[in-house]
């Protein structure tokens, strides 16, 4: 073989195997930065459950601003006339966060209430959510203005559309009907007590503020969501009583009102839910919504819906797959929600949405007035937020309601 030959062939088989090298190089180089990425994870959670949070934190995930901001909190709770002032903390907030109190007085009590720090704040968001999946299923927006101010145009449908050819003329089709929805205003609140002394000694107050605070909020706003009347409180998914009229009835059902299908009969219903008329609450609801759509129903509810069979004896509840994952109704996801009817007559029992589309909630940032004067040796610290909701797409969303016996 001529020499030339030879050292061409050297060089590629040395190219490949450097090709081959690299490779391996740099697949072990992506594993070590995956690696470095979960340990500065863990060393952030780490930092944080220290100081009382099981992993949130403010100043945009850093954990020195969250110490830091969370620090001063707790200086002006034993002292709401210290040196530390509510701007010191927020801050050492995202700057997202900042962004949503920007509208907000944090100078001082007297002006209102101060701000809580993002840490705080992200905490008793979870512990609502805990107890309210409507939270975390439908759509959230932080405001800086009065929720009254928010407008959304919801489109009721009626827009018309044709065929024509390339030199036909295009006559003008229907507009949309469009409704305006009117965001309520109001807030929640909730006023846990302490002894001064607590304030002092409780190494984990924050967590005891998350805890009552969240829970507090995640009861009221779960109920307030659903049913309320729009005054002084959102104005819930069932604040308009739903009724028979299907999406394409001529003339149209109201705006903002939900369509209702019969599944049980009877005062007593756990055992009559019909399985049949399941089947059919959940194909009211159009296709193109399923992709995002959730049940939500209660325990007693949920518990006559684990013993319903189709034709074949199969079950129309099935468990979920994977440790993490929601058990299924006929295929979809379903949530439990305490704040759900139970089985009773006329009560709205089973509900079928994509709550991204039919439902949008609004809130401002919690605020906190400290007030150590009213009971001696005792302060008490009130909490408050601003939230407002209501439906916005009602073909998002199919109910079951129990018959009258």
């Amino acid at each position: 073989m001529h020499p030339s030959n030879e050292l061409h062939q050297a060089i590629n088989r040395i190219g490949g195997e450097f090709q081959a090298f690299k490779q391996r190089y740099d697949e072990r180089l992506s594993s070590l930065d995956q690696l470095l990425d979960r340990y500065d994870a863990r060393l952030k959670a780490a930092e944080l459950q220290a100081i009382g949070f099981g992993g949130h934190s403010s100043g945009g995930g850093n954990p020195a601003n969250a110490r830091k901001s969370l620090e001063l909190f707790a200086g002006y709770l034993r002292d709401p006339k210290s040196q530390a002032r509510p701007d010191d903390w927020m801050a050492l907030a995202s700057p997202e966060y900042q962004h949503q109190v920007k509208a907000m007085s944090i100078g001082s009590a007297a002006d209102g209430g101060v701000a809580v720090p993002e840490a705080i704040e992200t905490d008793i968001k979870r512990r609502a959510a805990d107890l309210n999946p409507l939270r975390e299923l439908c759509r959230v927006v932080p405001v800086t203005t009065a929720p009254s101010s928010y407008k959304v145009p919801a489109s009721r449908g009626g827009t018309a559309s044709g065929w024509v050819g390339e030199s036909g003329s295009r006559a003008e089709t229907a507009t949309p009907a469009l409704a305006l929805p009117s965001f309520p205003d109001g807030e929640v609140y909730a006023t846990p007590k302490l002894s001064n002394w607590s304030i002092d000694d409780i190494p984990g107050l924050q967590n005891f503020i998350a805890t009552e605070v969240g829970e507090a909020f995640g009861n009221q706003e779960a109920a307030a969501f659903l049913s309320g009347n729009g005054s002084n409180r959102p104005l819930g998914i069932f604040g308009n009583a739903p009724v028979a009229t299907d999406d394409d009835a001529s003339p149209q059902r109201a705006a903002f009102t939900l369509e209702y299908l019969p599944i049980a009969v009877g005062s007593s219903p756990a055992t009559k839910i019909n399985p049949d008329n399941v089947i059919e609450l959940q194909y009211l609801l159009k296709a193109g919504y399923w992709p995002r759509a959730t049940w939500i129903a209660n325990r007693r509810t949920l518990s006559a819906l684990r013993r319903l069979k189709d034709t074949t004896g199969q079950y129309l509840w099935q468990a979920p797959l994977a440790t993490g994952q929601a058990p299924t109704l006929l295929g979809l996801p379903i949530r439990v929600c305490d704040a759900m009817a139970s089985p009773a007559a006329n009560a709205l029992v089973l509900l079928l949405a994509d709550f991204q589309s039919l439902y949008t909630i609004l809130e401002r940032p919690t605020r906190l007035i400290v007030d150590q004067v009213t009971s001696k040796g005792q302060t008490l610290l009130y909490f408050s937020k601003r939230v407002s909701g209501h439906v916005v797409d009602d073909h998002a969303g199919k109910v079951g309601k129990v018959s009258a016996s």
